[in-house]
């Protein structure tokens, strides 16, 4: 894990995290009924950057959605600096291992398939929205009905001046102006208010980097 010394003292003073989340999921599908990354055992990475320019653009505090937070690194930067976060992983395999940041953050992560029907509610089952929801990995493995249904999640969960943010490879005959077409017709807006500088890094050479907004 990238923790570095400040963070373990963070950590150790048992001060940055609630003793229970305000988030509950609810869903009947914890698996994907999909391949998942063939780098699974490396998607662990920190975006301190991230959460940083996501703070200076909304300027308060935020509400985080992970659709696919592999071992919980953006939901642990998040937590880390005060704000409310919680993510899901269309696998048992982060849950099972303890891998990543599962065993620290298991009241925050879930395994669940964001693209299948779920709902996040609070303590008294109220339904939440999100300022972030983001989706860095995993987009361009969907067909398009589980795409249109993922969609729909973030439609239901994302705030009205929220922002669903991620990232997909250009591939497979999706290049960028299908992207921003499918976005459309689900209802968003294309808006990308950060720098490619501000964004979660990947070393995937052609990829298109996402944000947007519901009309």
């Amino acid at each position: 894990m990238e923790t570095g010394f400040c963070d373990l003292m963070t950590l150790l003073s048992g001060g940055f995290i609630p003793s229970e989340p305000d988030f509950k999921l609810k869903t009947m599908y914890e698996m994907a009924d999909r391949a998942a990354p063939s780098d699974v055992f490396c998607k662990n990475r920190r975006y301190t950057g991230f959460a940083i320019a996501c703070e200076q653009y909304f300027k308060r505090g935020l509400k985080v959605l992970d659709l696919h937070c592999f071992g919980g690194g953006l939901v642990f930067d998040f937590l880390l600096r005060g704000h409310k976060a919680i993510g899901l992983y269309p696998s048992h395999f982060f849950e099972q291992t303890g891998g990543g940041y599962w065993r620290i953050l298991s009241k925050f992560l879930f395994s669940a398939d964001a693209a299948k029907t779920f709902t996040i509610v609070d303590v008294d089952n109220a339904p939440q929205k999100f300022d972030v929801i983001c989706a860095w990995d995993g987009l361009e493995l969907l067909e398009c009905n589980a795409l249109q249904v993922l969609c729909e999640n973030v439609k239901k969960h994302l705030s009205v001046s929220g922002l669903f943010m991620g990232a997909v490879p250009l591939s497979q005959g999706k290049d960028e102006a299908w992207w921003k077409s499918q976005f459309a017709d689900f209802d968003f807006i294309e808006e990308l208010p950060l720098t490619p500088e501000q964004l979660p890094k990947t070393t995937v050479e052609l990829l298109f980097p996402f944000a947007a907004m519901l009309k």
